[in-house]
């Protein structure tokens, strides 16, 4: 029974010894200073970014609305573009490389006169949660001040027209008290004038899902990154007690079957569910299955490098790199709007490539095959990687033979 206490204490000291799990209490506090130093910067820094939005001006009115195109310019915290073909416009929104269109109609001044004019704002749906709000607060911010501005605009001209009739009757019919005084009322009744002349006509494109774009591509790109992390992690805990005993390369052999098949199968649970919740995509199933086919493998063999560089401990870099590519990627943050080392990281990482190509999938119906292209550049890098690790190992292996 004594024997039986003295080992236990023993054991215990030895776990209250043991460094890595003294090591894992620090864990959560690693972990909450690296999100929060990673998360807030990106986050601060969006307001300070709102100029690198694009907004193009389509101006078919050369009356007021050149007006109108100026004080927008001038007051805009945006990038304001002229364009003159909305149909240019329009191709530049969906090929993501403008915000948000601004048209001002040809008959805006003549309906301005009559007090109905109508400015078009047309947004893409296929954005990030951040950029869509700022373009539909932006539609109202410039509504109200182009209606500040348009009332003054129109007065100005008004006044203008009376004060030259006036002095044309005056000048035939001199010192006509009535007549002076008809005018002073017909001025105060247009100065005291407020109105709304300007309303606003929003439309949008891509609204393919709209209550989902903010979600989708981030939850679908959490479970294919964690999901081939995991089963990268559960494969290296069951082959490495034997991997001593086995030559490298059957196992990289082995591991790369499993990768197939599981990137195989697993567009598959996605279409699934996307089936069962009624979400409508612009391409078709099998596009998507392709797409997911050759992402999961990818991010398979990019794991596997880090995995077969750092053993357990990359593990953590990989966590590291996730959060880190939910900021660069573009697929919560516009990448615009992010602090700029985000920026010059975005090109680097797969994450950025992933979500190009499953915004073009789900929301536009672009083009595919420029993420699928870099996101194999990435499989293939991470594959030399792996290879070269084994034939080392293969080698240390003969060596001790």
């Amino acid at each position: 029974m004594l024997l039986i206490i003295k080992k236990e204490n023993y054991d215990m000291k030895n776990l209250y010894k043991n460094k890595k799990l003294l090591l894992g209490t620090l864990i959560p506090i690693v972990f909450s200073l690296i999100l929060l130093y990673l998360y807030l910067p990106a986050f601060n820094n969006i307001d300070e970014n709102v100029d690198e939005i694009i907004v193009l001006m389509v101006n078919e009115d050369t009356d007021i609305g050149e007006e109108v195109s100026r004080q927008i310019e001038k007051n805009a915290p945006f990038t304001l573009i002229e364009e003159t073909s909305i149909d240019n416009a329009m191709k530049q929104l969906e090929d993501k490389e403008a915000h948000m269109i601004i048209e001002i109609p040809k008959d805006f001044t003549s309906q301005l006169k009559k007090g109905n004019s109508e400015i078009t704002y047309i947004i893409d749906e296929a954005r990030q949660t951040a950029i869509k709000s700022a373009m539909e607060d932006a539609t109202k911010e410039i509504t109200q001040l182009l209606n500040e501005n348009a009332y003054e605009i129109t007065k100005r001209k008004t006044l203008a027209g009376i004060e030259e009739f006036y002095l044309n009757i005056e000048s035939t019919i001199p010192k006509n008290e009535p007549l002076l005084q008809s005018k002073e009322v017909v001025i105060q009744a247009i100065e005291g004038l407020k109105y709304k002349s300007i309303s606003e006509n929003t439309l949008k494109i891509n609204e393919n899902n709209h209550r989902l774009n903010t979600v989708l591509p981030l939850l679908i790109f959490l479970t294919i990154f964690v999901s081939a992390l995991i089963r990268s992690f559960l494969y290296e805990k069951e082959v490495m007690p034997i991997q001593v005993e086995l030559s490298a390369w059957p196992i990289f052999f082995h591991k790369q079957l499993l990768n197939i098949v599981a990137s195989m199968l697993y567009p598959l649970a996605i279409i699934l569910v996307l089936n069962t919740f009624d979400v409508k995509i612009t391409a078709n199933y099998v596009t998507l299955w392709l797409f997911l086919t050759i992402t999961f493998y990818m991010f398979s063999v990019f794991i596997q490098a880090f995995l077969d560089l750092f053993s357990f401990i990359g593990i953590g870099i990989l966590i590291i790199l996730l959060l880190f590519q939910v900021l660069t990627s573009g697929i919560i943050l516009p990448i615009e709007l992010v602090t700029k080392y985000y920026t010059w990281a975005s090109p680097f990482l797969p994450a950025t490539y992933f979500t190009d190509g499953l915004f073009g999938i789900f929301y536009t119906n672009t083009s595919i095959w420029n993420a699928i292209f870099a996101l194999t550049i990435f499989g293939v890098i991470a594959i030399i990687v792996s290879l070269i690790y084994v034939t080392i190992l293969q080698r240390r292996k003969k060596v001790k033979l």
